[in-house]
């Protein structure tokens, strides 16, 4: 299992870390929060490695100075202050690293007051009046959100799965009662989304009455986001999906998130390495920087970054 992780991915991330600390989507790229963040979770599970201690410095710093006044961190280029969705994998970083404290505390108040454009009376009137409000399925509750893609657009279930991760596991000392309430809410809403066979797409499980396909990636980050939720018929059907589609899986990029989802809920799972190196002969996926860092994520033995604090000292 070393020999994948250690061999290909992450010499591959190191290389691809730009001048001044960040990652872009590939090599030589522009600088962004997500590969970056993507980058320095793999990273933080081998920082033993040769060379990882320095990048991991360089890549927080270079984080940290991209935080905004308002706690957020952009999705887009530097330049671009717009608040963005990516303050969720920062957060999720920055649970594990020392003296971090208050710039995580300030991207989790964002989160905490993050409300999509779905949130609101006013949309959901606007839905109603031009008929779209009177397609949701039947016993789907249309009250229900959770986090959006954009600032005022509607919740998604990708966004709202990285929300919940952040704040399902940050210290209880650092969430506001309204981070406590938009989880509870969050939660509601990804379970109410949840695909007819099992397993999330990304939003709505059905659309003017045609039952949607779930998606291997959705349902990933989702199951992990509710992995404190451990009972349900949803849950258990959406990892019977998961477990049933991934022998089929081809793509490095469900692959590993398949794989990762499924190892944390502690599915015993035939080796991964394999499948990931016949990928990599099929079509050299080590040049996007946010799939090697997933593949690197699912090579690990114990990942730390799934943890909650309580559950670091359970171990």
């Amino acid at each position: 299992m070393a020999s994948f992780l250690y061999n290909a991915c992450l010499p591959f991330l190191l290389r691809a870390q730009n001048p001044d600390g960040s990652w872009g989507y590939r090599p030589a790229s522009p600088s962004r929060v997500e590969p970056t963040s993507w980058a320095l979770l793999a990273l933080a599970e081998c920082s033993d490695a040769e060379g990882v201690a320095r990048a991991l410095d360089a890549g927080q710093r270079w984080l940290l100075a991209r935080q905004s006044g308002d706690g957020s961190w952009p999705a887009g280029p530097p330049g671009d202050s717009a608040s963005g969705w990516p303050t969720s994998l920062a957060c999720i970083f920055l649970l594990k690293q020392r003296g971090a404290s208050e710039p995580l505390r300030r991207g989790l108040h964002w989160l905490s007051n993050a409300w999509p454009g779905d949130s609101g009376w006013g949309w959901r009137l606007r839905r109603w009046v031009s008929g779209l409000g009177r397609q949701f399925p039947l016993g789907q509750d249309p009250s229900l959100c959770g986090w959006s893609w954009n600032a005022g657009t509607a919740s998604w279930v990708e966004p709202t799965s990285y929300a919940l991760l952040a704040l399902r596991n940050a210290p209880q000392d650092l969430l506001s009662d309204v981070a406590v309430r938009r989880s509870e809410l969050g939660e509601r809403f990804l379970l109410d989304r949840v695909c007819d066979a099992g397993g999330w797409n990304c939003g709505n499980p059905s659309v003017y009455g045609v039952p949607g396909q779930p998606q291997v990636l959705q349902t990933a980050w989702a199951l992990l986001a509710l992995r404190q939720n451990k009972k349900g018929a949803e849950i258990s059907r959406s990892l019977n999906w998961l477990e049933q589609a991934l022998p089929a899986l081809k793509a490095p990029a469900s692959l590993a998130a398949g794989q990762l989802c499924l190892a944390a809920w502690g599915i015993q799972l035939p080796s991964l390495e394999a499948r990931l190196e016949r990928s990599f002969e099929r079509n050299r996926f080590l040049d996007n920087v946010v799939v090697a860092a997933w593949a690197a994520l699912a090579l690990v033995p114990a990942p730390m970054w799934l943890k909650a604090r309580r559950e670091e000292g359970e171990a």
